[in-house]
């Protein structure tokens, strides 16, 4: 916490204000600020500082620095939005110093995992589901000593292997841990979309894979596989990954028995360990053929080929007790996102399929979990949206990501990379009135 001693002190009516918790407007503050000698700056930004009422400290919003600020009033926008509606937030993501990206900026993980702890509580007062990035089953560039991300990670070389260690985060996750918590998966998920597509889907255990399949099931030294080790932990819920153009090669045609096998083989393993699974569609509001990426609401791709696409999931799936929810799209609004089309934006479209998606999972007497996506992340969600939007939809939750590292187009960094320290990040924030 920042203490400032003697700012109220003979400054009249901004002396009132602060001891009795009332809100400055901004002519106010800045003026406070010079009384005080202290300079409110903007950094390479023409937005206004951002005033807020301010309760136990001055700066940051009574929160104990600008990144925390940031990332809670992101958070509690979203919880307001969703009024009385259920929330999820699908990914949050926090970075260690896994790696020679981030090795520099040790030991800012703690600071990262302090503002967890409070991010997380708030998430718990609120009762939201949340999943965090991610449980990685093989062991990213190791070369540089690997994920930053990995909260769950394999030991060894840089290939498909069992979870069997606990990454600096994990300690946050399961002091956090309870109903509708958990962790992502990575590996089903993994798709390039400039060079793969429904004809060349990539090769699997190679480019992509599901976990716990194959030879590499069991860990020698701790005799789990990947969901036994997550159980072990604690954690007993996961968001599993997989591509639409991999499970529906052809649009509106019956889907791959394949991959619907391999995908069958680790929701089995989930079942035997315990944990529970979210089937994610991480398809960012598109489908890749050979001729490039189609949009959601195009010709090439309407709006009736995401209903057929989760009726065929939703008939495979249904009779699954593991599988608590499924997720209807990644982030929809990335990548490209959805078409406008005949609706006033991508927004209204997105709402719109949503609707008929939830209605065709629905008829068919489905009662799980349905994770609606927003078309926008935490902070932007009322931006987009005036409110949620599904009514007669039974058991749904709207979900968003947070991640909490700005853009930089300096570094192409955000959205999760975290290319730069925690001290930054808020020297940052606090630029911008946070």
């Amino acid at each position: 916490m920042h203490r400032y001693i003697g700012l109220h002190e003979g400054r009249g009516e901004f002396g009132r204000k602060l001891l009795t918790g009332k809100s400055l407007s901004r002519q106010e503050f800045l003026g406070m600020m010079a009384l005080a000698g202290l300079g409110v700056v903007a950094l390479g930004t023409n937005r206004e500082p951002r005033v807020t009422e301010y309760t136990g400290t001055l700066l940051h919003g009574g929160y104990q620095d600008a990144v925390t600020h940031n990332a809670l009033e992101g958070l509690n926008n979203f919880i307001s939005w969703l009024g009385t509606a259920r929330g999820y937030i699908g990914e949050v993501g926090f970075p260690s110093n896994l790696g020679a990206q981030r090795e520099p900026f040790y030991p800012d993980q703690m600071q990262w995992k302090t503002m967890g702890g409070e991010y997380y509580s708030r998430c718990d007062s609120a009762g939201l589901w949340v999943t965090a990035q991610e449980a990685s089953e093989r062991y990213y560039d190791l070369k540089n000593g690997g994920y930053y991300a990995s909260i769950y990670l394999a030991s060894g070389d840089d290939t498909h292997k069992v979870i069997n260690r606990a990454g600096f985060h994990s300690a946050l996750i399961e002091a956090h841990a309870g109903t509708g918590r958990g962790v992502n998966f990575s590996g089903g998920q993994k798709f390039e979309e400039y060079s793969m597509s429904n004809a060349n889907p990539g090769v699997y255990n190679k480019d992509y894979w599901y976990p716990t399949d194959g030879s590499n099931r069991i860990d020698p030294n701790t005799g789990l596989d990947s969901f036994g080790y997550l159980a072990s932990r604690g954690v007993k819920l996961v968001r599993l990954g997989l591509r639409w153009e991999r499970i529906q090669p052809k649009l509106n045609s019956p889907l791959s028995t394949t991959e619907l096998k391999r995908f069958r083989i680790a929701l089995i393993h989930a079942r035997e360990a315990g944990v529970q699974v979210i089937i994610d569609l991480h398809n960012y509001g598109g489908y890749c053929t050979n001729s490039g990426r189609k949009a959601l609401n195009t010709a090439a791709l309407p709006i009736s080929a995401m209903e057929d696409v989760w009726r065929k999931l939703s008939l495979h799936f249904e009779d699954h007790p593991e599988v608590v929810a499924y997720d209807l799209m990644n982030e929809p609004y990335n990548h490209g996102g959805v078409a406008a089309g005949k609706f006033a934006s991508p927004t209204k479209a997105w709402e719109a399929a949503t609707r008929r998606v939830v209605k065709a999972i629905r008829r068919r007497g489905d009662t799980k979990k349905i994770m609606v996506p927003t078309y926008a992340p935490v902070p932007k969600v009322s931006d987009k949206h005036a409110g949620p939007w599904i009514t007669g939809g039974g058991d749904i939750m709207y979900t968003a990501h947070h991640y909490f590292d700005h853009y930089d187009p300096r570094t192409d960094g955000g959205g999760g990379d975290y290319p730069i320290s925690y001290d930054d990040e808020n020297a940052y924030y606090a630029s911008q009135g946070y």
